[in-house]
């Protein structure tokens, strides 16, 4: 009742193939605790290939941040394409 345009996510997996896992550790000017390793995604290359994933940080013009629930459809699409894709490869 409270969605429209809804619309299946094509080529999840492709998509997912385009993103690239990072560890980091957040700079002193951060705030974010320094010296402790994370795991995540940079902000600019998902905006390029998720952009309604990835938020601009209120008071700032050039700070981006990623909203992370955004991905799990894509990761659900990805993983249900790999499955047809071992169904396929057992059936034969």
């Amino acid at each position: 009742r409270l969605k429209k345009n809804i619309k299946p996510i094509k080529k999840g997996l492709d998509i997912i193939k385009e993103l690239n896992g990072v560890s980091y550790e957040w700079t002193k000017e951060s705030n974010m605790g320094e010296n402790i390793k994370k795991f995540g995604l940079i902000a600019q290359q998902v905006q390029e290939i998720i952009p309604e994933m990835v938020n601009i940080v209120s008071n700032t013009e050039d700070t981006l941040s990623l909203d992370y629930k955004e991905i799990i459809p894509f990761l659900i699409e990805a993983i249900k394409e790999l499955n047809t894709k071992v169904d396929n490869l057992n059936i034969k």
